[in-house]
């Protein structure tokens, strides 16, 4: 039996309520008069597919979600955001992000369920964590569950490979969008799109790249909460001391940063003294380190922040936190770097990525996609559609889909005409 018009109604306005938005915020998203709007959520005027589609994109659904047999509230990230984040609810911009970041997971997670990838294998851990007392014991919390995600990821103490794919491997559904300025990122669990992260697009590289490690440590420590948006105001909360904690020390590992140190000479101590004894007698060797040599310099920390893909002054507090380096040198470092590190990191061939670069995962979905398409899962309609999510243009696409092997025109099959029968229909016909 199909959907009634009141059904389709009733459940419009159910979604509208779920998320928080009124009849005039609608409106105004739709290009509508709030009396339209009422008139749509009351069955007494039609809904186009457009509309619809953009309805459901503002309650962060998907549009099959108005059609199924059962319909429910629960389990929405947009509801579990905006229900713990009241004050952004009236955020348009953010909306508009958290509607695409969910579309973006719900395409991930629907070509995972046509190509039956079991996602049980790819499931982030969860770190069950004691309450936070203070701020010391969210640092704390912090580095012990970078520590034991590492070895848990068998990542050793070496750098961190591309964070998107890492987090993928994990289940976890990553990308960086245009979020407000002051957000740096947020992290949504999902029913259809399951965990979601996204970070902000209009931020550098390397912020990103510690933004994606911050909503890591609220995917292992938070998921509990269904919905957590990471801000600038809210620093000194003490989920966001611990996520930052986590992003530091799964970034910069204490015994990679000391071996990295070492590598460069430094970060031994001023004077090594060592004894020898026979059991009766004692036999003392020292060493001094000439001065100064121990000293962390500018070409030192770009090196440093280059290896391991941080920003130099995320570095420096790094550095300081675990004892390498005074508050008197990083204060000193940190003025240096900000006259001459970017012409150091040049003169070393270690340049910054370009801050305009958006970290998308294009890799995943696009070839998902493809391997959809060559399975006659999806038509390649569906694959362009999937393709500009992630700003993969339609001429690239198609390259890759033809370099793939796949043939998006194969010849049509044209039956042989038999002229001879036909003459005999014509001459019939006379």
């Amino acid at each position: 039996m199909g959907m009634t018009t009141e059904e389709l109604a009733a459940r419009m306005r159910a979604a509208r309520k779920a998320a928080g938005l009124t009849q005039e915020a609608v409106a105004d998203a739709l290009g509508l008069s709030r009396p339209a709007v009422s008139q749509m959520e009351s069955g007494r005027r039609a809904v186009s597919g457009l509309e619809l589609e953009r309805l459901a994109r503002l309650c962060g659904r998907g549009l099959g979600d108005f059609f199924r047999d059962s319909f429910t509230t629960e389990g929405n990230a947009t509801v579990a955001l905006f229900r713990r984040h009241p004050e952004f609810s009236s955020d348009s911009d953010l909306r508009e992000a958290l509607g695409e970041a969910l579309a973006f997971g719900r395409s991930l997670s629907d070509l995972e369920d046509l190509l039956q990838i079991d996602r049980g294998e790819t499931v982030a851990a969860s770190y069950r964590s004691s309450g936070l007392q203070g701020k010391w014991v969210a640092i704390q919390q912090g580095e012990r569950t970078a520590e034991a995600e590492r070895r848990r990821l068998g990542l050793g103490i070496e750098p961190l490979p591309e964070m998107l794919d890492l987090m993928e491997s994990q289940g976890v559904h990553a990308v960086a969008l245009r979020l407000p300025e002051q957000i740096s990122g947020l992290t949504v669990v999902d029913a259809a799109a399951g965990v979601v992260v996204a970070v902000n697009g209009r931020h550098g590289f390397h912020r990103q790249r510690f933004s994606l490690a911050h909503e890591y440590a609220h995917v292992l420590l938070d998921c509990d909460r269904q919905a957590c948006v990471s801000r600038r105001t809210h620093q000194d909360s003490l989920i966001e001391v611990r996520a930052n904690s986590f992003a530091a020390a799964f970034l910069l590992p204490a015994a990679g940063v000391q071996r990295f140190v070492e590598h460069l000479a430094k970060g031994r101590a001023g004077r090594i003294r060592r004894q020898v004894s026979d059991g009766r007698h004692v036999q003392t060797a020292e060493r001094r380190s000439p001065p100064g040599s121990q000293q962390m310099r500018l070409h030192d920390l770009v090196m440093l922040a280059h290896r391991f893909g941080v920003s130099r002054p995320a570095a420096l507090y790094r550095l300081k936190s675990l004892r390498l380096i005074t508050e008197r040198e990083r204060s000193a470092l940190a003025e240096q770097h900000a006259t001459h590190g970017k012409r150091v990191a040049r003169l070393l061939g270690l340049a910054t990525p370009s801050g305009q670069s958006r970290c998308v995962p294009r890799k995943r979905l696009v070839a998902l996609g493809i391997e959809a398409l060559q399975q006659d899962l999806i038509s390649y309609g569906k694959l362009r559609e999937l393709a500009r999510q992630v700003d993969v243009p339609e001429d690239d696409l198609e390259e890759i889909v033809v370099r793939s092997g796949i043939d998006l025109w194969p010849p049509v099959d044209v039956a042989p005409v038999d002229w001879a029968a036909l003459e005999g229909t014509e001459s019939c016909r006379e």
